[in-house]
């Protein structure tokens, strides 16, 4: 028989009066029945029964252990009885022989290192004939976001999992003398959205572990000048740079001989060693910003330790071994166009198939659109998020990012009544105690329940909705949705509004212009676009007569230079429902209040444009008026039929135009520049 000695490096108080009182019953058996358990609310829904099978475990302790893990997940329907008896239940026999073979004289499975436990059990499994990775299958949907691959199979990540959780109730050691560590039992702020819990030192290569580690306390609670984002991506580039070093220098215990030709080696594996990780660019051929973004980091790590003057640190200078204006690839500036934001092309669509998504989703996208809140902002909001004041409906909420506490922004009536229902589900399907913080948009079941959903659940669940419905952007591709995106049209539509940039940075809650600015010049270049359009299209307009006849813009440039530019910087205010109204401000319009029906097309005003733009309304009021026609013919109402039939007239013959793509534009220097009585004073 094969065993292992025990290194018993963890230090845990196994309280056993703990699963003592809970493991009493039905729950003292060594064989649960799925359709006998008295903690299922519902009955169990499966074709036959399923059961949890304890009896390989030889060791009373450990047996009760896994079992007390089984029954914390039923009480607290942390995991679902389809997972529990269906998924994780595969694991059980093969555990308990692994025990009884392994380490016939554990007592807690907690007195192993993780990665001692996983890695035998793996080894184990291998030999026995058991699965230990599962093909990672992609659909069109998740495949711009996970590579194709291999990940842990059902059986060890149910291991691993009833191995974390025994570690998070019996350890005793403090957090950060562990070899992984919880932000939620340090105390710090992260955000809760983002699924990233931990740190894991076991990733570090043993020699390098403790420095490691007090870098990383030092930064995160003594100083607070790095945030838990932050650090779990630093950590990602160190168990990189580190294992390295390792690989080349496998007695180095410090950095201290570190030199720049070991930098240089180092640099020459970024640029040949592929990408890593789950996302769809792991196995892809290294970028500049991945380049950049690791050199970055690692001179950041060593300068840091240089300086505080750890041990382990480098003797050289840093700056001499990695050099930042040689070696870290330079970034692109950042242009306007780089702006993902999502058009109201896209957005149409989103309304028109948005109750395809899961119900639960609808009001949290609703609000992401309407607020220009970051998905995390949006998902974290409480209960009491919505005011009502004088002047209408605000919510606010707190700006994680720029650490504004209480942020608000208006919003219509509409959406004040979204979050109105909201509050009334969430508090009638989550008591007070499993949503102690009054979240908005907590998640009912499961690990989650009573805390916000994932950042990238929502996103997901956007782009399966864009590959179901056929959702795509203006060349017929399907949309591909980022959160930020969401944000980005806010601030986009708030420019095309005509809103000052001090106001948009106040209600976005930017920490400076600058960043508010990228919109301003996006708008010029979309109004530019526009411009471009109707400039290059041909056109038509109303002569003296009111006919339509044949024009375009370059002739009416041609007679007054300042027309182009003119109209191009007043785009947006000239456009009418019915087409353009290009007019100085200082002419006054003589037709404006003389009748119902568009008093540019009744007058037969020379001041009056027309594009393909407007093909809709011409549509639109067409046959409004063709069905009027039929009602009073057949009600008898001749006279409104002939009051109405010279207007359908008029805006048949402007569509007719409008469809030959055949605009009208057109005005002269004279009608534009002058008032009447200048005019005719031959001014």
């Amino acid at each position: 028989m094969v065993s292992i000695a025990i290194n018993n490096s963890n230090s845990t108080t196994f309280d056993a009066s703990i699963i003592n009182e809970a493991i009493t019953g039905y729950f003292a058996e060594d064989r649960w029945s799925a359709l006998n358990c008295p903690l299922l609310k519902d009955k169990w829904m499966g074709s036959k029964d399923k059961w949890l099978v304890f009896e390989t475990f030889r060791s009373e302790s450990l047996k009760s252990e896994v079992k007390y893990y089984f029954y914390s997940n039923l009480v607290h329907n942390s995991l679902s009885p389809k997972t529990l008896w269906r998924s994780y239940s595969t694991i059980l026999i093969t555990l308990g022989k692994f025990l009884n073979i392994y380490y016939p004289n554990l007592k807690s499975l907690i007195e192993l290192p993780l990665e001692e436990f996983i890695g035998q059990l793996r080894v184990y499994m291998i030999s026995i004939g058991k699965p230990v990775e599962k093909k990672r299958y992609l659909t069109e949907s998740n495949s711009r976001w996970q590579s194709s691959g291999t990940s842990e199979s059902m059986g060890l990540t149910a291991a691993r999992s009833i191995y974390n959780y025994l570690y998070s109730v019996f350890n005793v050691k403090p957090e950060t003398e562990l070899d992984r560590w919880d932000v939620r039992k340090l105390g710090l702020d992260f955000n809760i959205t983002s699924g990233t819990h931990h740190i894991n030192f076991n990733l570090i290569p043993s020699n390098f572990k403790e420095f490691t580690k007090s870098y990383f306390k030092l930064r995160l609670i003594d100083h607070g000048d790095l945030s838990w984002a932050s650090a779990v991506y630093h950590m990602i580039i160190l168990r990189t740079f580190l294992a390295f070093i390792n690989t080349n220098y496998p007695h180095w215990c410090d950095l201290k001989n570190l030199s720049r030709a070991d930098i240089l080696r180092y640099i020459e594996y970024l640029r040949i060693q592929p990408m890593g990780g789950n996302s769809a660019k792991a196995g892809q051929k290294p970028t500049e910003k991945y380049i950049y973004r690791t050199l970055s980091a690692t001179h950041s790590f060593l300068q840091y330790i240089q300086t505080i003057g750890f041990d382990e640190a480098p003797d050289k200078l840093v700056n001499t071994l990695i050099l930042l204006s040689e070696d870290v690839p330079r970034q692109k500036r950042r242009n306007e166009e780089a702006i993902q934001y999502i058009p109201d092309y896209v957005w149409e669509q989103v309304v028109e198939n948005i109750s395809s998504m899961a119900s639960d989703t609808i009001p949290i996208i609703l609000v992401l659109e309407a607020t220009g809140f970051r998905i995390c902002d949006v998902l974290q909001l409480r209960q009491n998020c919505l005011l009502e004041q004088e002047d209408g409906f605000w919510i606010e909420g707190r700006q994680r990012k720029t650490k504004h506490i209480n942020h608000k922004v208006p919003v219509s009536k509409e959406i004040a009544d979204i979050i109105k229902s909201q509050i009334t589900f969430t508090n009638e399907a989550l008591p007070f105690e499993q949503n102690k913080q009054n979240y908005l948009f907590p998640v009912l079941t499961g690990r989650r329940r009573g805390i916000p959903p994932l950042n990238s659940t929502i996103t997901r669940r956007l782009n399966d909705m864009a590959f179901k419905c056929g959702i795509t952007d203006i060349n017929g591709n399907i949309y591909w949705f980022k959160s930020h995106s969401f944000r980005h049209r806010y601030g986009v539509n708030l420019v095309n509004n005509g809103m000052n940039i001090y106001h948009i940075q106040k209600l976005m809650a930017h920490a400076c212009p600058e960043i508010t600015l990228h919109y301003a010049k996006l708008h010029d270049k979309s109004l530019r676009d526009a411009w471009e359009n109707a400039r290059n299209s041909t056109a038509i307009k109303l002569d003296d007569n009111g006919f339509i006849v044949s024009s375009n813009i370059e002739s009416a440039a041609s007679e007054n230079g300042l027309e182009l530019e003119w109209i191009r910087h007043n785009l947006d205010s000239v456009r009418l429902d019915h087409g353009y109204c290009i007019k100085v401000p200082s002419q006054q319009c003589d037709y404006l209040e003389t009748t119902l029906d568009p008093p540019c097309i009744k007058n037969k005003c020379r001041s009056f444009h027309v594009d393909q733009t407007f093909i809709d309304y011409y549509q639109k009021q067409i046959s409004i008026m063709q069905t009027d026609i039929n009602t009073y013919n057949n009600t008898g109402r001749y006279r409104s039929i002939e009051i109405i039939k010279p207007r359908l007239e008029k805006f048949q013959k402007i569509l007719e135009r409008l469809l030959n793509n055949q605009p009208l534009l057109g005005m002269n220097k004279s009608s534009r520049e002058y008032v009447a009585n200048e005019r005719s004073s031959g001014k």
